[in-house]
Parts: C-alpha cells; structure tokens; sequence
C-alpha cells in the first residue's frame, strides 16, 4: 500500500505537453537516456519508477525514476 510503480505514458498531445517544460514535467520523475530532438517521434519506456508513499505524498527518489528514451 506504500510503495507503486508508474510509467510514462502519453499521447501525442501529452508528449508535446510533457515536452513544453521537461525540467518541470520528465525530470523529475524520469531517467532521460538520450535528450529531446527536432523531428523525434516518440517516447519509448525503457523501466518502470517506482514510487514510495510518505504520509500523504508520493516520492520518487533519483534511483527510483521511470528510463526513456526519445526516438
């Protein structure tokens, strides 16, 4: 009950939402294995994070953040 996993997961439409400001949107929750490009595609999830409940909030530590990719 404490602890989740997630993944990235999104239209095109949310990629390009995610992608207005991925400091604020990817990064945080999310190990990018190559940057963002012109022309890119997709998203492709590499591994899932893994989330930890603490009182109300969901963490997610540095070693615990989902891996993409973008192609």
């Amino acid at each position: 009950p404490n602890k989740a996993t997630f993944s990235f997961c999104s239209d095109e439409q949310g990629m390009r939402k995610a992608l207005s400001n991925p400091r604020q949107n990817i990064s945080p929750v999310c190990y990018e294995e190559n940057d963002a490009f012109s022309g890119m595609q997709k998203i492709v999830q590499l591994k899932n994070g893994i989330a930890q409940k603490e009182g109300d909030k969901w963490i997610i530590t540095s070693e615990n953040k989902a891996h993409i990719r973008y192609e």
